[in-house]
């Protein structure tokens, strides 16, 4: 089973993240190591030692804490997968943090020169996104690319930047909750102060915790510090969470719960809704959908006509053909055991 985790950080721009980028680069060292150790998968078997099983990466590539945890990752041989907020190239434009509608516009269509330090920006980002899994959300990228040269027009005007900003933050919370929902934790890398604007690391922390993915937070202005907030309630109490012994802590986060991440539980939940087995509530998780007694009678029967059918095509067909039999039987097993609870539950017995 791969472990997938997501990163939100500060860029560059911000104070507490430029002067302790070294510490953030050895924290996130750490923290992926320890992660690269203790991977386990869904029966228990330590599985460190096969690159198949190797963590994947989610980052938007934003310049910052993205990049620096994307470049860890790949020194490691994780794979990375980034949904973009934009474009591949629109993308690249932004983050580089281009100073005037000429930068811009060279880095957009290729013509003309923009300034050194953007150029590098840019280079920067364009040689990690060649060595990842790009997905580019480019339906609004004419309408966004419009505003962006209008926000580094001369003379600045306020309502232009104002749209550009309103514009792309949208985007960055799209692109956010699109890693949100891939990863079983968040790793955020945060000053604690900072409120954020849509999109941004503040709110992509609340709202991983508000559809119940935990985020581990480094603080970015004492990177040795780790703390794990699990609900909404400790993103509000966040100075009084304990801070993570580090390995110990990391390891028991990992393998709690049998060693099953989010990801494989999220994904049988969404086949149950779509059978109609479970309803999916938006900030309250899955209830079971009512069921009768009968409709649970008829469900057994199913399962034993396909535990038959299971038997005769393993005889006449083999292998291969068994699997899929398997899977509809074990299938339909987990939604007897989940509707099956749900009735004793409500009423305290069964009859099938």
């Amino acid at each position: 089973m791969r472990y997938s985790l997501g990163i939100t950080g500060h860029r560059e721009t911000n104070s507490a993240y430029r002067e302790n980028t070294a510490g953030i680069e050895e924290s996130l060292t750490k923290l992926f190591t320890v992660i690269d150790t203790v991977r386990i998968d869904a029966s228990g078997v330590d599985t460190a030692g096969n690159t198949s099983y190797k963590p994947r990466l989610h980052a938007l590539l934003a310049m910052g804490a993205d990049l620096l945890a994307v470049d860890v990752a790949l020194a490691m041989g994780w794979q990375v997968t980034a949904p973009l907020p934009f474009g591949k190239a629109l993308n690249i434009a932004i983050n580089a943090q281009a100073q005037s509608a000429q930068d811009a516009r060279a880095m957009l269509t290729g013509a003309g020169e923009c300034s050194l330090v953007v150029a590098a920006n840019a280079a920067a980002i364009a040689k990690v996104a060649a060595h990842v899994t790009c997905f580019e959300l480019t339906e609004r990228d004419d309408a966004i690319t419009k505003l962006y040269l209008d926000s580094l027009g001369y003379p600045p005007r306020l309502e232009a930047i104002q749209a550009f900003s309103v514009a792309a933050s949208e985007r960055a919370a799209l692109a956010g909750r699109v890693m949100i929902e891939q990863i079983d934790l968040l790793i955020a890398v945060w000053d604690g102060h900072s409120p954020g604007a849509v999109g941004g690391t503040r709110h992509t922390i609340s709202r991983a915790l508000d559809i119940g993915i935990s985020v581990l937070w480094i603080d970015a202005g004492s990177p040795a510090s780790w703390r794990l907030l699990d609900t909404p309630e400790a993103l509000a109490g966040r100075w009084n969470q304990p801070l993570l012994a580090e390995a110990a802590s990391i390891e028991a986060l990992l393998s709690k719960e049998f060693g099953l991440s989010h990801g494989p539980i999220r994904d049988a939940l969404r086949s149950l809704q779509h059978a109609g087995l479970v309803t999916i509530l938006p900030y309250r998780g899955a209830v079971v959908t009512d069921v009768t007694v009968r409709e649970i009678r008829e469900l057994y029967q199913v399962r034993a006509a396909l535990v038959g059918l299971r038997a005769r095509w393993i005889a006449e067909r083999g292998e291969g053909t068994y699997k899929i039999v398997y899977a509809l039987v074990s299938a339909l097993g987990l939604a007897l055991i989940v509707w099956g609870f749900a009735h004793y539950r409500a009423t305290g017995w069964i009859d099938v």
